[in-house]
């Protein structure tokens, strides 16, 4: 289970590492975040649009 699905606090986040997380489906919008890792999430189907987004590693998530 990854932060997201822990319900944890995102405010100010610049780093997200949910990656290999089996319930994942919408990453939410998280102003702060510069480098996203959500690879191997096989139910991820939602990435917002990110401003300010620098790295992105969504892959082997077959539904995106």
């Amino acid at each position: 289970m990854c932060i997201i699905c822990r319900n944890d606090n995102l405010t100010g986040l610049k780093v997200l590492d949910c990656y290999n997380c089996p319930l994942i489906t919408t990453i939410p919008n998280i102003k702060s975040l510069k480098k996203l890792n959500c690879f191997n999430c096989p139910l991820l189907i939602t990435i917002p649009h990110i401003e300010g987004l620098k790295k992105l590693d969504c892959s082997n998530c077959p539904l995106i």
